[in-house]
C-alpha cells in the first residue's frame, strides 16, 4: 500500500499532486553589451547571487462625493543587486571596470551623451538542474551600474575569497517562457 496520495492539498474532492518547488541556486545569468563585448558574456561560473525583479506602482487618489477611488498609477522597477566572485585572472574585475569606465571615464572625468551608450541587458534564468529546461527567464532591458564595492581585504580571514557587489538599476523586465502572456484585448461594452 502506498502512501504518497496522502502528500500534497486538498482540492476538492480529490488532492493535488505534490510538485518540486523552483530551486533557488539552479539559474545562470548571461549579459549583452556589458563591459567591453558587444556579444553575449556568461559570468555565471563566478556569480554568486542575484535578486529578482520588484516593482513599486504608486496610487492616485480620486475624490467623489461621499469615498474615495484608488487608481494604479506610474510604476518603477526597483534595483537588484547582483554578487560575483573575483578571480585570480582578473577577468571579473576587469569586465566590470570596463563597464564603470563606459558609464564614467574616472580619468577624463567625462560621461556619454546618452544612456544608449553604455546601458546593457542582461537575461536570467532559472533552471531545472539539467543542461537545457529553463523553467522561467526574466529579461532585463537598459541596465546599468548604480553602485559597485570590490569588498575589502583581511588578514584575519583566512577561508575568505573577494567578491564584487553590484547594484544593477534597469529601465523595464518581461518574464520570458510565457510567464508574462499578452492580454487579450476586450471589446468594449463586455463584461467579464
Amino acid at each position: 500500500m502506498s502512501t504518497l496520495q496522502n502528500f500534497g492539498v486538498p482540492v476538492g474532492t480529490s488532492r493535488g499532486p505534490m510538485l518540486s518547488p523552483k530551486l533557488k541556486h539552479k539559474f545562470g545569468v548571461r549579459f549583452y553589451g556589458f563591459g567591453p563585448f558587444s556579444t553575449p558574456v556568461d559570468l555565471s561560473a563566478n556569480v554568486e547571487s542575484i535578486g529578482k525583479p520588484n516593482f513599486t506602482q504608486t496610487s492616485i487618489e480620486v475624490h467623489t462625493y461621499n469615498s474615495v477611488m484608488y487608481l494604479g498609477g506610474k510604476h518603477a522597477w526597483n534595483t537588484i543587486e547582483l554578487v560575483v566572485r573575483d578571480d585570480v585572472s582578473n577577468a571579473v574585475t576587469r569586465i566590470v571596470g570596463h563597464q564603470e569606465q563606459k558609464q564614467v571615464n574616472h580619468f577624463t572625468q567625462t560621461t556619454p551623451l546618452a544612456g544608449s551608450n553604455y546601458k546593457f541587458n542582461m537575461k536570467c534564468d532559472t533552471r531545472d538542474g539539467g543542461n537545457d529546461a529553463i523553467l522561467e527567464s526574466f529579461e532585463y532591458e537598459g541596465c546599468w551600474l548604480e553602485s559597485v564595492n570590490y569588498g575589502d581585504f583581511d588578514y584575519k580571514d583566512t577561508g575568505g575569497y573577494s567578491t564584487i557587489s553590484m547594484t544593477i538599476r534597469f529601465d523595464n523586465v518581461t518574464q520570458g517562457g510565457g510567464l508574462m502572456p499578452l492580454i487579450p484585448e476586450i471589446s468594449p461594452g463586455v463584461l467579464i
